[in-house]
């Protein structure tokens, strides 16, 4: 079990057994009129309260159970990766640039099959704004489960294209953001990483990591993007681990599909859902 679930369930464990005996029905109130919930911003991870933890879990699973209950199709990927990319090389902003158009593709067709498995992204700029902007493009819904980066106002919490253009039509800002990525793991029917920074790296391997270990419901995992520009470093890094003995990648990487083009992905997803039923997760 990682830190950040066994803190967590530590903390809530304790609240629930002090004088006060049960916590109360959190309310799910919200600061901004295309989201659900809007935790209030707490600072440090470290500074948050158990009933403030408890309050994003019980306004998360509200949520889903009562707007989303079969889950979503989550886009996990780098906040910098644009639509314009001029830091890198010509080859490396020409393969960014795909990426990022590729995404927000993969997005607007599977938003237009009207899915019961709605594209959830972190709500973000970047790869998870490509994500964004494809669902609302194509009419929505676009869920955005995102936290607070660096200003603490909710009603501004869920990123705007160029500043000005919503988005993210519904989703959850929440206090916590160790709450925020389990949630998000944990109501996703499938999940679509595309390329990023240590963000995504992180994310990547608590999925991996919490799946293989089982206190993870499988799910269909794809990854996007080209295989030199986008992912030879971390396939290195999985390599030099196997070759060390400190993981099995086959294990590892069982439910991972590699999939250079994000809106291949489609079919696939279709086939791996068809028979998928909404399920308490």
């Amino acid at each position: 079990m990682s830190v950040t679930f066994v803190r967590i369930l530590a903390c809530l464990l304790l609240w629930g057994t002090s004088l006060d005996a049960r916590p109360q029905t959190p309310a799910c109130s919200s600061a901004a009129s295309n989201a659900f919930y809007t935790g209030p911003f707490l600072g440090p991870e470290n500074r948050i309260a158990a009933q403030d933890f408890y309050r994003d879990y019980y306004c998360s699973e509200q949520f889903r159970s009562s707007r989303y209950p079969a889950g979503f199709v989550t886009i996990f990927g780098s906040s910098t990766i644009v639509e314009n990319n001029t830091k890198g090389t010509p080859e490396v902003n020409l393969a960014n640039n795909l990426v990022y158009a590729d995404v927000m593709a993969f997005a607007s067709e599977w938003t237009r099959k009207k899915s019961r498995f709605p594209i959830m992204t972190g709500a973000g700029p970047g790869l998870m704004e490509a994500g964004s902007r494809g669902a609302a493009a194509a009419g929505g819904p676009s869920i955005g489960f995102t936290t607070y980066y660096f200003q603490g106002n909710p009603a501004n919490a869920f990123h705007r294209y160029r500043d000005t253009d919503q988005i993210v039509t519904d989703g959850l800002v929440f206090s916590s953001v160790a709450v925020r990525e389990s949630e998000m793991f944990r109501h996703s029917a499938a999940m679509v990483i595309a390329p990023g920074g240590s963000g995504t790296g992180w994310e990547i391997f608590q999925i991996l990591e919490t799946i293989k270990s089982q206190q993870l419901r499988g799910v269909p995992i794809y990854l996007v993007g080209n295989a030199y520009f986008h992912w030879r470093r971390f396939d290195d890094f999985l390599d030099d681990m196997h070759a060390r003995g400190t993981i099995d990648k086959t294990v590892l990487m069982k439910n991972v599909i590699r999939v250079e083009r994000a809106v291949d992905v489609v079919p696939l997803l279709e086939a791996a859902l068809r028979s998928s039923a909404p399920t308490d997760r």
